[in-house]
């Protein structure tokens, strides 16, 4: 559609700096026309800034979800 790379794609969605501006114009119009949207849990998850924690295996008692007596 815009004729660039999946990475130029990429750079523009995450706001870097080098893409030219004629390029990045380009590609946020397609991006606008297809109805892209950033998914920022996405964003999130792949920065691993999402505050999840897996017990241990001495807090836990195999799958049940018990705590170890």
């Amino acid at each position: 559609m815009a004729g660039v790379s999946i990475a130029t794609v990429s750079r523009v969605i995450n706001q870097q700096d080098s893409v030219a501006a004629s390029t990045r114009a380009r590609v946020e119009l397609i991006l606008s026309e297809v109805g892209f949207e950033r998914n920022e849990h996405a964003v999130a998850l792949q920065r691993q800034k999402v505050g999840v924690r897996q017990p241990s295996s001495s807090e836990s008692n195999g799958l049940t979800g018990q705590h170890a007596s």
